[in-house]
């Protein structure tokens, strides 16, 4: 078990939070059309940011205890922090709604707290290699290939009666949770053991194929998993491979420890930068990266200077 940081992924945390980033800017600047088609481009960060979570929990060692009194209680006084800020700011609804609520980004919290709980059950299943695989196979069943199919064949299927009791099943039984247990555990598959060379370059292919189907067509659950694998490989074979200063290294390890700094405050910033400034009358496709950059940096100073308050870096980032 390893406690040092390790190079490419923390240039995937960096990546995926630029993805996030990227979908929520990109909803106050483009029309519907071009929304969707950068959309389906920078959907790989969050089955990125699950398979990161894996490969670093379930490489850890640790109790049920430490794992309720550092990690979970973590997570959970950082939703309370940032839900009472943003209820606090809030332009509809009511208090108590909007902080038990959260954000429209903070759902990815819930499911973090879900996946965490479940860690000493996942330790046990990574412990052997065939039975690994087997649970890979299962949640990728029923947690991505059961609601692409729904998602695909409804416009074909939508009236048929049977097909709409199957595929009602989903959603009454919350199967997506098993998705984010699929891509928390494949994270720690990737990162034990990889993926032998000869596959990788038909699984990159095949990401290319999924991103443009999703543009072509519609999204599907699929289409997210392999891209989201594809980008992983991709990174930990590209880094890997690089010889990186070990100054260059720490800045960006000390970069991707703000992540999750970002990711709680990066609406704020957002609200607040919209609210306080005019956009100039620029191209869209001009005026995007820049106010990607903007919200990028000032949430990553945001982070920084959190992460310097004893008190705050320990509970709310």
């Amino acid at each position: 078990m390893t406690k040092e940081r390790v190079l490419y992924l923390d240039v995937l945390r960096i990546i995926a939070i630029l993805g996030v980033l990227a979908l929520h800017v990109q909803v106050t600047v483009f029309n519907p059309e071009i929304y969707y088609l950068f959309w389906s481009i920078a959907t790989y960060c969050l089955p990125i940011f699950f398979m990161i979570s894996g490969a670093i929990f379930l490489n850890k060692e640790t109790t049920i205890k430490l794992l309720y009194s550092k990690y979970i209680l973590r997570i959970v006084t950082a939703f309370i922090f940032w839900s009472f800020l943003y209820a606090f700011i809030r332009t509809k609804g009511t208090f108590v709604e909007a902080f038990l609520k959260g954000e429209y980004h903070m759902w990815f919290i819930f499911v973090i707290i879900g996946l965490y709980m479940l860690v000493p059950l996942f330790k046990k299943i990574i412990e052997n290699k065939k039975i690994l695989k087997y649970y890979l196979g299962i949640s990728f069943i029923v947690g991505i290939l059961i609601p692409s199919l729904q998602s695909l064949l409804t416009p074909f299927l939508g009236s048929n009666l049977a097909f709409n009791t199957i595929t009602e099943m989903p959603s009454q039984l919350h199967l997506s949770f098993f998705a984010s247990q699929f891509y928390f555990v494949m994270g720690y598959y990737l990162y034990r053991y990889g993926i032998p060379k000869a596959k990788r370059i038909p699984i990159y292919l095949l990401g290319l194929v999924c991103v443009i189907t999703t543009i072509i067509y519609k999204n599907a659950a699929i289409n997210e998993a392999i891209y989201g694998i594809a980008v992983f490989l991709l990174f930990k074979e590209i880094v890997s491979k690089m010889q990186i200063k070990p100054n260059v290294s720490n800045i960006i390890g000390k970069i991707a420890k703000l992540t999750f700094g970002v990711y709680l405050v990066h609406i704020l910033v957002m609200k607040v930068v919209l609210n306080s400034i005019q956009l100039p009358a620029l191209n869209t496709f001009i005026l995007f990266p820049i106010l990607l950059v903007i919200v990028y940096l000032i949430s990553l100073f945001v982070a920084y200077l959190f992460s310097n308050i004893p008190i705050l870096n320990k509970y709310v980032l």
